[in-house]
């Protein structure tokens, strides 16, 4: 049988219609248990049963989101708890699940395909949400539909089940800042600061611990990707200046030879391997310093100082505009620009300025004695 190109693609077309159409269907054919879903939790934030819990779920092929947007899923949980009335006594009161359910109509979709690695890193964020009570893994949306019908009375469950939903969404979040003057804080356990305070005994003390998320994923578009040569000038600039020791925290696969031979740097990998100790990193630093990257949303969260350089693309819900989102305070300095060594000396000694004429030291305010 010949090849003919006109019927070959052809057939292409259809059935990328035929998809397309059926993966519509699959979504509108959700919608009913996604307005079920909207009732319940709003009968439920009336709710003054001290009892209740919130029930969130992550599933892995409804969701593109990255690990930022898990983080910013966090902090929406602990305002959703203001909203429902459980920021009261009873403080474990959200239990998470995660379902990777490889039948899903999205698993064998690429986009939706996620490593160990990644689902493992998920898990281990949940930490950094202190009212979390149980966490929870089902290998099906069945089993963990019967498992919320099972305990409906108790949950109000959120999010929404369509994957267009909009869980990443820092416009809730700023809604909550204008009503109430501040946000909940996101913060990683103590036993965990712990060590890191140990660390700097160790390795960084008397200087102060400015922390530096390298990102130099080439999988990744580029424009993302930290600048390396300028980070390492920027470094330079400060190698025999002990008032400041610089720890990149990122994938040991992404740790750029030509800065290992700088002894102003640590790198967090050499000394914990999850990602748990990067987090405690951040929350405890003097200052971090982030490319676009999701592990900057700890900082936006956890009140930590931070400079935040780009481009970062303009998604009104998800990322900050131009100087930050309204909840930034005064140190929390978000820029949508390509990094130069010059730009972030000048940036970073502005802000060491700032922080030491309002005496502000996050790391001497978070250190456990």
């Amino acid at each position: 049988m010949s090849y003919d190109p006109k019927k070959f693609e052809q057939k292409k077309i259809f059935n990328f219609i035929v998809y397309i159409l059926d993966y519509i269907y699959k979504e509108i054919t959700a919608t009913t248990k996604d307005i079920a879903t909207e009732i319940h939790l709003h009968f439920f934030k009336k709710n003054k049963n001290p009892r209740k819990k919130i029930l969130a779920y992550w599933d892995f092929n409804q969701r593109l989101s990255k690990m930022g947007d898990f983080i910013v899923f966090l902090e929406y949980l602990k305002i959703l708890r203001y909203e429902t009335h459980l920021n009261q006594d009873y403080q474990r009161n959200i239990d998470i699940c995660f379902i990777d359910d490889n039948t899903h109509y999205n698993a064998k979709d690429a986009r939706f395909r996620k490593s160990y690695h990644f689902k493992k890193n998920i898990n281990y964020l949940s930490a950094i949400n202190e009212n979390i009570d149980s966490v929870l893994f089902f290998c099906s949306n069945r089993e963990f539909e019967q498992f919320y019908l099972q305990n409906k009375k108790r949950y109000i469950r959120w999010p929404p089940t369509v994957s267009g939903t909009l869980i990443a969404d820092c416009r809730a979040i700023e809604t909550f800042h204008t009503e109430h003057g501040f946000i909940p804080i996101l913060d990683v356990p103590a036993e965990i600061k712990t060590e890191i305070y140990q660390f700097y005994e160790k390795y960084v003390y008397p200087s102060l611990p400015i922390v530096i998320n390298i990102r130099n994923n080439k999988e990744h578009d580029a424009k993302r990707n930290s600048g390396t040569t300028e980070i390492e000038r920027f470094i330079s600039h400060y190698e025999n200046n002990k008032n400041y020791k610089f720890i990149v925290i990122c994938d040991k696969s992404e740790i750029p030879a030509e800065l290992r031979k700088h002894h102003n740097i640590l790198f967090s990998k050499d000394y914990f391997p999850e990602i748990e100790y990067d987090l405690a990193l951040i929350k405890t630093s003097y200052l971090s310093i982030f490319p676009s990257s999701g592990m900057a949303c700890l900082a936006w969260f956890g009140n930590v100082p931070f400079i935040q350089h780009g481009p970062h693309g303009k998604d009104k819900f998800t990322r900050p505009q131009e100087g930050g989102y309204t909840f930034f305070n005064k140190y929390q300095r978000h820029f949508d620009n390509s990094v130069s060594a010059e730009w972030l000396i000048s940036t970073f000694e502005k802000l060491v300025q700032d922080l030491e004429k309002d005496k502000v030291n996050n790391n001497e305010r978070n250190r456990l004695r």
